[in-house]
């Protein structure tokens, strides 16, 4: 139920920004909108080493200790440019989330809670300039620069 109304009012605020309408009512449901998406847990549930994540394929359990290393980027979708971040856990088992994903706000609140070396604000410095990758490591356990890191995770 809570997941087909936070889609609703998702395709409300797409059809609302497409129409540039400035209500007021447009501004309350944007509002809503984003009150309701940074509070929802989304298909993540947490305890105190880790976090499970349903997705239709099934439900995955990764604990903390076991995250490897973390890369934010973007990706350009024409119009507009979506936050990525990619997770690498031990056994080569990687996680993509995207700021679409339900629950994505609280997740980051608590990658930063159990990881404290990744920056709280590392997706707002990478939403500029607009339409650029960006890739950045965010955390890597092997202390790994980024080209490094790059290499170990992105095998091309």
């Amino acid at each position: 139920m809570r997941q087909a109304r936070f889609k609703a009012v998702k395709l409300l605020r797409k059809w609302m920004l497409k129409h540039h309408s400035a209500s007021a009512l447009n501004k309350q449901v944007l509002t809503d909108y984003s009150g309701v998406a940074q509070i929802t847990l989304g298909g993540f549930a947490y305890d105190e080493s880790g976090f499970q994540y349903a997705t239709k394929s099934g439900v995955g359990y990764h604990k903390w200790t076991d995250l490897e290393t973390a890369f934010g980027y973007k990706v350009d979708l024409y119009t507009t440019d979506e936050i990525c971040l990619d997770l690498f856990f031990s056994k080569e088992t990687r996680l993509t989330l995207t700021e679409s994903t339900p629950g994505w706000y609280q997740f980051l609140d608590r990658l930063a809670e159990n990881i404290p070396s990744v920056p709280r604000e590392w997706n707002l410095k990478i939403a500029a300039p607009a339409f650029e990758i960006q890739l950045t490591l965010l955390f890597d356990k092997a202390g790994r620069n980024q080209e490094q890191a790059e290499v170990a995770c992105y095998k091309a």
